[in-house]
């Protein structure tokens, strides 16, 4: 049985319709914005937080080194954060905290309790671990205070549906790209001053929770050192103004201590 050309036609315009309709709104360009304007709608889309605390998976990777530990992790703004990995079975195996320019190791297998000041010690060095050179807590406050970063105006490009805001540092350029859609932080880059990438962190799987929106995937990679250190973010609290109790390390008195 032959189908008629005329319905046939009007299907085939619909699809036309259809197809170049959809092509339109995802090629659509973005609407230019201002610096201040852009920073301004990321933090309406963000949120801002005094605390959060969150289970997680820590991933470590460097070359075929691939060290995967469960984690608890405590931040409150601005400075002080507070970490505790878990071996299988639920066995706390280090507590490492930060706190303005002070930092705290226990290890809980050797029973050391190392200090020291972040400006005369290379943790990752010390420690034997494939770390990224990066202050976590600078992660966090950019992500929930988000502001202009530095005082220096950025340079803004548009780069497909990303607002690219860069900023001139000495002999470096940091790159944020902002989701022009959902206008959250997507991406940042630090480059050197030939434009070659040295480090980046990526934030992806943002979801919303007590007027917060978090991302439940970050990535932190260190080009120079070769070192990756991915954070998968399960439960996650905001904002519920907990005790100092749970940011403090507690050691035994029979710890040997160090101070670096």
């Amino acid at each position: 049985m032959k189908m008629k050309r005329g319905p046939i036609l009007l299907m085939l315009l619909c699809m036309i319709i259809i197809v170049n309709g959809c092509s339109f709104i995802l090629h659509r360009p973005l609407q230019p914005l201002s610096e201040t304007e852009i920073w301004e709608q990321v933090h309406k889309n963000t949120g801002s937080i005094s605390d959060f605390n969150c289970e997680a998976q820590l991933i470590l990777e460097s070359g075929i080194r691939r060290i995967p530990v469960n984690a608890e992790l405590y931040y409150r703004y601005p400075d002080w954060i507070t970490i505790r990995t878990f071996a299988p079975f639920g066995f706390k195996i280090i507590e490492a905290s930060l706190q303005k320019n002070r930092f705290q190791v226990y290890s809980l297998i050797s029973n050391e309790y190392i200090t020291g000041n972040l400006d005369s010690v290379d943790i990752s060095t010390r420690f034997k671990l494939p770390l990224p050179n990066i202050d976590l807590r600078n992660v966090w406050k950019r992500l929930f205070n988000p502001d202009r970063p530095y005082d220096v105006p950025a340079e803004i490009k548009r780069i497909g549906k990303y607002h690219v805001l860069s900023y001139a540092q000495g002999e470096h350029f940091h790159e944020i790209w902002v989701d022009g859609r959902k206008m959250l932080v997507n991406r940042e880059n630090m480059l050197d001053k030939e434009g070659i990438l040295t480090y980046y962190m990526s934030y992806s799987g943002y979801k919303k929770k007590s007027g917060v929106r978090f991302p439940r995937n970050i990535e932190i990679g260190d080009i120079t050192r070769g070192v990756k250190l991915t954070i998968d973010i399960d439960k996650f609290k905001v904002n519920t103004h907990f005790s100092d109790a749970k940011m403090i390390i507690s050691v035994p008195t029979d710890v040997i201590r160090k101070e670096l």
